[in-house]
C-alpha cells in the first residue's frame, strides 16, 4: 500500500509540472490564445482531474498504511505488556504510566502520514535538483557517490542521536 502511495507522489509532482508547462505555453503564443483555448483548456482539465485522483488515492493508500501500522504497533505493545514479568513490569511500573503509553496511540497516524508524504516530497526534491545539475554539467556524476556516501552518513548519525535523544526524554518523563 505505501509502494502506491510513494509511486503517486511523484506522478502528482509530473502532472503538476507538465499542467505548468502547457499554461506557460499556452500564456506564451499570444496570437492564437483564442483559437487554442479549448485545446489547452481540455488539457488543462484532464490534468487536472488526474492530479485529483492521484492525490485522492494517496491519501486513501496512506491512511491504510498508517491504520495498519498503528494496529500492528498496539498488537505488538499489548503482547509484550502481557508477557512481561509480574515481578520486573507490574510490581515496579506504575499503572498510569502503563495506561499513558496506550492512549498515545492516535499520534502515530497522524505523524506517520505526515512523515511519509514529507519522505517522499524530500526525495523528489533532492532527486530533481540532481537530475538539473547533472543536465547542467555532466561531469559532476562522478561527484554523486561521494555525496550519496556523507548523505547515508549524516542520516545514520542523525537516527542514533534521535534515538539517545528518545532514550533521554523516556528516562526523564519516568524519572
Amino acid at each position: 500500500m505505501i509502494f502506491f502511495a510513494f509511486l503517486m507522489i511523484p506522478l502528482n509532482y509530473f502532472l503538476s509540472t507538465k499542467r505548468e508547462y502547457i499554461l506557460g505555453d499556452w500564456a506564451s503564443d499570444k496570437e492564437t490564445q483564442s483559437e487554442m483555448f479549448v485545446q489547452h483548456f481540455s488539457k488543462l482539465v484532464v490534468y487536472l482531474l488526474i492530479e485529483t485522483f492521484l492525490g485522492i488515492a494517496k491519501e486513501h493508500f496512506l491512511g491504510v498504511a498508517s491504520s495498519k501500522a498503528a494496529t500492528a504497533m498496539h498488537k505488538k505493545m499489548i503482547q509484550r505488556v502481557m508477557n512481561a514479568p509480574i515481578n520486573l513490569f507490574f510490581d515496579v511500573t506504575p499503572v498510569g504510566t502503563i495506561v499513558n503509553r496506550f492512549s498515545n496511540l492516535d499520534v502515530l497516524d497522524y505523524h506517520f502520514k505526515g512523515s511519509c508524504q514529507h519522505l517522499a516530497w524530500c526525495t523528489i526534491g533532492i532527486l530533481h535538483v540532481f537530475v538539473l545539475i547533472l543536465f547542467a554539467n555532466w561531469k559532476i556524476i562522478f561527484i554523486y557517490p561521494f555525496v550519496c556516501y556523507f548523505i547515508r552518513e549524516i542520516l545514520r548519525l542523525s537516527q542514533f542521536l534521535h534515538l539517545e535523544c528518545t532514550k533521554i526524554h523516556q528516562s526523564t518523563e519516568s524519572g
